[in-house]
């Protein structure tokens, strides 16, 4: 038992403390953990700066996300899917490794390849290393390519690519929904 006003006088998650501030659940690791902190960080700045800060918020990450992946770039051509991304200037620099996982389902390495510069060669993911790591230079486009099996022109499909990097984060990731043309 605690003595009074120590840990065992806190109110259990959800209630709120001694000082009458709200004292948060925890809330677990894992992709709807990380989905309800967004969730609840965007309440706390709604009811802190008013609705239009939450708008004005996501007006940004909209517009980010459609200034990064080129809308309908995304073809297939037999075996092989590709699509470009814009690149602007928020995120440059040295990666060490590249992921691509389609429709939730994982690209291996040996079957990915991005080219960073239109005039430069292609670089395999597999190739891709902390000694030999790909840089990214702001407002260059970069094209994907990777070998895909299905046939689901016409469908819309999730692309997800994950970029390692040596700085802070760790990890860059773009996820997006398209239709697949034909190419």
């Amino acid at each position: 038992m605690g003595r009074r006003g120590g840990p065992a006088a806190a109110a259990a998650p959800g209630g709120t403390n001694k000082r009458r501030r709200p004292v948060r659940a925890p809330v677990r690791a894992g992709a709807v953990g990380r989905a309800l902190s967004v969730v609840r960080q965007g309440l706390e700045l709604g009811l802190e700066y008013g609705p239009r800060s939450v708008e004005s918020i996501l007006w940004v990450a909209e517009t980010i996300e459609e200034s990064v992946y080129l809308a309908g770039s995304l073809v297939r051509s037999g075996g092989t899917v590709r699509f470009e991304l814009g690149n602007p200037p928020l995120r440059t620099g040295a990666f060490s490794a590249a992921r691509l996982v389609w429709e939730r389902q994982p690209v291996p390495p040996a079957r990915l390849r991005l080219r960073p510069d239109p005039r430069g060669p292609w670089r395999p993911a597999d190739g891709i290393t902390p000694d030999a790591p790909i840089s990214l230079r702001a407002g260059v486009p970069i094209r994907v390519e990777a070998e895909v099996p299905g046939d689901d022109v016409g469908s819309t499909v999730t692309v997800r690519l994950e970029l390692e990097s040596r700085a802070i984060p760790p990890l860059v990731w773009l996820q997006f929904r398209d239709v697949v043309g034909r190419g």
